[in-house]
């Protein structure tokens, strides 16, 4: 019951952040050039490593510690802080090489800027990982909202204004500043801030394979926006955009999901209770909303973006498709970290990191000379690598038979294959998928809702009654007696 509510209040936040953030690009696309969107993310992608080495790995080490002392804690506050001042001191005495490596002198106004909201990071941070460490999801959801509008109209006030790409850096110091106040405000005991190094060989010990693992995660993430970089700022934009795109069902529609999958799997594991159903369970969910959300993308990627984006960005919809169709392998990327440090295996995470980006960095680099599409298409050589071997290393420590893992992806196929069929007949009867109307994806989305809740019925797919469950709640909720009565409240 606590993990369905974390998953409630998590994705309501989420998804309230998923209509604002698609309200954000769609209007900040309309304001800004590809280039100078692209200008904007390639700063960020750098300041996003530092964002890596600077956690360390401490808010896993806090959430899955069995027993948490108040010196631990101090440790790792300490352990950000020094973090957080060398990781800024470094980058901003390379911000004149890297804007000249990019031929970009624009950047360095936007990492001094940036600056300022990174050296903010290692207060709330910590306080966001002890949140989760008590399940105080409702907390984490309030101030995750205000600081998701607050970023959001600043973002488009700036841009409105003028201020182009560094209206993103801005927006991020008045968001960051913003949460920091709600943080301090809610979290009365100030004590955890004081300076510690007493347990530092054991959060290190345990940080330096999560923070490498996350590191080289994250150096997969943003190495194609690094090399389309000496391509220009305009291919950059066009990529990022395509892949935001295609991460929209993992990250809004499995938004709630994801924040709890490691608190949820270390409670388990602190229990003594089965990883593998909780697993088996995620995939089975996972794939059953993932897979019809990009079955979609590829077949209604060109409407999309002209809903979203505009006409400015008509080129990301071929990208779009291209990645869409790589990610539908793609099942189990947000359960396999969690899981492996649930089970103690947190070697195993950096593995598994070292395998699968070093394969995704040979063949970025071999592509790159061929163009943007090229780069794109290796994620058919990447994704497949990152399966299949993380597959392996979680059968190393779940009994996983293969027949129940396909078994658990198979009612999800014929949902996502139900779901395609509307779409599927617009796009025949347009022609080709980029003459598809506005009005054309329309109809066809709403053809996919209802084939994708049909499949839901005819293989009666757990998330049906996962559905029916969190609408139940809904209607013996406050709001919903509120809303339709006190004769729903007693069903």
């Amino acid at each position: 019951m606590a993990v369905r509510r974390a998953f409630l209040l998590v994705s309501v936040e989420r998804y309230i952040g998923m209509v604002v953030g698609l309200a954000t690009a769609a209007i900040t696309a309309r304001l800004l050039r590809p280039d100078e969107f692209g200008l904007a993310f390639l700063g960020l992608s750098i300041w996003s490593v530092a964002e890596v080495l600077r956690e360390a790995g401490i808010s896993a080490y806090l959430v899955q510690q069995p027993q948490l002392t108040t010196a631990k804690v101090r440790t790792c506050f300490t352990i950000m802080l020094l973090m957080t001042a060398t990781l800024a001191g470094l980058i901003m005495m390379a911000t004149p090489s890297i804007s000249r490596f990019y031929a970009a002198p624009e950047l360095e106004r936007y990492f001094y800027v940036v600056a300022l909201s990174f050296c903010v990071g290692p207060i709330h941070l910590l306080i966001s990982a002890l949140w989760r460490r008590e399940m105080a999801f409702a907390t984490i959801a309030g101030v995750g909202v205000v600081t998701t509008v607050l970023n959001a109209a600043t973002t488009i006030l700036l841009a409105y204004l003028g201020f182009s790409f560094m209206s993103f850096a801005w927006a991020g110091v008045v968001s960051v500043a913003g949460a920091l106040l709600l943080y301090l405000f809610l979290w009365k005991d100030l004590s955890i801030f004081r300076f510690s190094l007493s347990n530092w060989r054991e959060i290190v010990s345990f940080g330096g394979y999560d923070c490498a693992a996350g590191l080289l995660y994250r150096l997969g993430e943003i190495l194609p926006y690094l090399i389309l970089g000496r391509l220009g700022a305009g291919a950059v934009g066009l990529y990022q955009r395509a892949a935001t795109l295609c991460n929209l069902p993992e990250r809004t529609l499995l938004a709630g999901m994801i924040p709890v999958l490691l608190p949820a799997f270390a409670e388990r594991a602190r229990k003594g209770q089965s990883l593998k159903d909780g697993y088996l369970k995620g995939v089975e969910y996972i794939t059953a909303v993932v897979w019809p959300a990009l079955l979609n993308i590829i077949i209604l990627a060109y409407p999309i973006v002209s809903v979203l984006l505009g006409s400015k960005w008509t080129e990301a919809a071929p990208l779009a498709q291209i990645m869409a169709a790589a990610m539908l392998l793609w099942f189990n990327p947000s359960l396999t970290g969690p899981m492996l440090v649930a089970a103690g295996a947190i070697r195993h995470t950096f593995l598994l990191a070292v395998v699968t980006v070093s394969s995704s960095i040979t063949a970025q680099l071999l592509a790159a000379p061929y163009g943007v599409h090229a780069v794109a298409l290796t994620m058919f050589v990447t994704v497949p690598v990152f399966v299949s071997f993380s597959i392996y290393l979680v059968r190393l420590h779940i009994p996983l038979p293969l027949r129940e893992l396909a078994a658990s992806m198979s009612k999800s196929a014929v949902v996502a294959g139900l779901s395609a069929v509307g779409p599927a007949l617009v796009a025949l009867r347009a022609g080709a998928t980029s003459d598809i109307t506005v009005a054309g994806g329309a109809v066809a989305v709403a053809l996919s809702g209802a084939g994708w809740l049909a499949g839901l019925w005819i293989t009666n797919h757990p998330l049906l009654n996962e559905a029916f469950r969190a609408r139940d709640a809904l209607f013996r909720s406050p709001i919903g007696l509120c809303v339709f009565g006190e004769k729903w409240q007693k069903r």
